[in-house]
């Protein structure tokens, strides 16, 4: 795997219908994830975020953020991933600071976001309902018929931006490659076996 886009597809091939993911009850096969993900991507990518655009991502727990997060890999976006305790404030500095080009948010957080949603090009609700300039998680699923073509990302390209709590000033940004997280991971599993 060169880049996170391609780990839900690997995993659907190896894995397939075994359980991936369990949330409120509801069962995910990793093939079943896989094209969420895959059509997550499509979504984003007809809504003209492009390969190297930031999405910032500010959700708590759910089906739709694990989607959401290897959807904007999928389609070669960098990932900003908000922590759900930082302000409106905050998170209208991260959104301007990373310049973000979409923001995925959950329906308790629409509010929050209302100063930044006219900077970008998408905005999705994780929710059954959005106002008019936000679409909902559903419609990003249904955009498109058509499959992503495959984007092809460096490993050592930028994948992810996170922000630190900002306790002695404004927030800043990590960044990190796919190459840097991706063996995070693999360490990480090593470790556990």
């Amino acid at each position: 795997i060169t880049h996170l886009g391609l780990a839900a597809s690997r995993a659907a091939e190896l894995f397939g219908e075994k359980p991936a993911l369990v949330f409120e009850g509801k069962k995910f096969s990793f093939r079943e994830l896989n094209g969420l993900i895959e059509r997550a991507a499509a979504g984003i990518s007809a809504a003209g975020v492009a390969k190297g655009d930031v999405v910032t991502l500010y959700a708590g727990n759910s089906w739709q953020w694990i989607v959401s997060y290897y959807a904007i890999a999928r389609a070669g976006a960098v990932i900003n991933p908000v922590n759900t305790m930082l302000t409106p404030g905050e998170v209208e500095y991260v959104v301007d600071n990373c310049k973000a080009s979409a923001i995925i948010a959950s329906e308790d957080k629409l509010d929050g976001v209302k100063a930044v949603l006219d900077k970008v090009r998408l905005a999705v609700a994780i929710s059954d309902w959005a106002p008019d300039c936000v679409t909902t998680f559903d419609a990003l699923l249904n955009t498109t018929e058509e499959p992503l073509a495959s984007i092809d990302v460096e490993s050592e390209s930028l994948s992810t931006i996170c922000y630190t709590s900002g306790t002695t000033g404004h927030p800043k940004g990590a960044m990190q490659s796919h190459r840097a997280v991706i063996t995070n991971a693999a360490m990480t599993a090593q470790l556990q076996m």
